[in-house]
């Protein structure tokens, strides 16, 4: 008997209720308590930094851009960019599968628990998905037939379990994490200047002949403040007191290059963790970004795009497709010599051209 939601028999079937049995190592609250700790900032991950978001953001736009054969409307950009996002940042994501009329909709899932067996036919979930204007989310058990469960990668002890880049590079993201979040809390701290004054600075009320200039100062964006000075009093002159304590000192973020160094260097880590090549956002030269962008292209991208296509065809019955050749900008004088070589070593021009790619039709 087939589980498949398309079927009729589908109707037919109803999963046993399931007992309450979780405790503190649910991977549903595990999840819930490793967002909150990222929401607060109390766990030092790469999630939150720049290089994250140019490597999530890389993938989400180049599978927006792929051509999906079949046509599903499901298997939309917009579908295509978040299931990328969640891939490279959570190593995971689900969607339940539901038919509403004659058309596929697939329902992202905030969070889920798997049951079942060794094999991985006898898993069943219990999914969370939310909407606008509910309260809670909406909880249904449903099979594995029934949810598109991508992974990114998975341990042999937990293959119900998708990991991220990030995740398998813990190390490297929480120091990413932890220099972005001490870098930021420097440059959020307090900035300003000390100009030093005699003792006697004024009483600050209106008889003080220095409120003016206080309010003056005040009104500064620089927020210069008055601090006491080494010298007695303005009449004893420079001479009475190191002459740069007649200056205004500035205070606020001082960041060693150093650290500046090892932030860039942990950014190139996180980047590599998810298999983007550095070049492809620095200032490097064209030749060596468009190389950079075919090994992404046509390794990375490649790959992430088989993992996507055999859950499609192995939930949905159906072969898919993701066709990235609008993305081949990169490459192509080289398929050109490519078609030229295997056309003068006698091979035909139609058989040359659909070889190297020189010509591609996405009618």
């Amino acid at each position: 008997m087939s589980f498949f939601p398309y079927r009729a028999e589908a109707s037919n079937f109803s999963f046993p209720p399931i007992a309450e049995t979780r405790d503190a190592n649910s991977y549903t609250d595990a999840r819930i308590a490793a967002t909150l700790r990222d929401v607060e900032g109390t766990e030092l991950t790469a999630h939150k930094t720049a290089a994250a978001e140019a490597c999530s953001g890389l993938y989400a736009a180049c599978l927006a851009g792929a051509h999906v054969t079949p046509s599903i409307p499901a298997l939309n950009p917009a579908f295509l960019s978040l299931l990328a996002r969640e891939l490279i940042r959570n190593g995971e994501a689900l969607f339940i599968i539901q038919l509403a009329g004659d058309r596929i909709e697939l329902i992202p899932a905030a969070s889920w628990d798997v049951r079942g067996g060794v094999v991985p036919a006898t898993w069943f979930y219990r999914v969370d998905a939310w909407g606008p204007t509910s309260t809670s989310p909406t909880s249904q058990i449903v099979s594995g037939a029934q949810v598109l469960h991508f992974r990114y990668s998975v341990a042999p002890s937990r293959p119900w379990r998708g990991i991220s880049p990030l995740t398998w590079a813990s190390d490297s993201g929480s120091l990413a994490g932890g220099l972005e979040t001490r870098l930021s809390g420097e440059a959020l701290g307090p900035s300003g200047y000390l100009l030093p004054v005699p003792a006697d600075g004024g009483s600050g009320d209106e008889s003080d002949p220095m409120a003016d200039l206080k309010n003056d100062l005040a009104r500064a964006s620089g927020r210069t403040q008055l601090i006491e000075t080494t010298a007695a009093g303005f009449d004893q002159g420079p001479s009475a007191a190191p002459r740069a304590d007649w200056k205004s000192q500035r205070y606020g973020i001082n960041i060693p290059d150093s650290v500046g160094n090892l932030r860039d260097a942990a950014a190139v880590s996180v980047l590599n963790a998810c298999q983007v090549p550095a070049a492809l956002f620095d200032t490097a030269d064209g030749t060596s970004q468009r190389e950079s962008w075919r090994r992404f292209a046509m390794g990375p991208l490649a790959g992430l795009a088989a993992i996507i296509e055999a859950e499609i065809k192995d939930k949905l019955m159906t072969p898919v497709k993701l066709d990235f050749s609008g993305l081949w900008a990169h490459d192509v004088a080289g398929r050109a010599q490519a078609f030229n070589r295997l056309v003068a070593g006698g091979m035909s021009i139609e058989k040359a051209a659909t070889v190297s790619g020189v010509l591609v039709d996405n009618d």
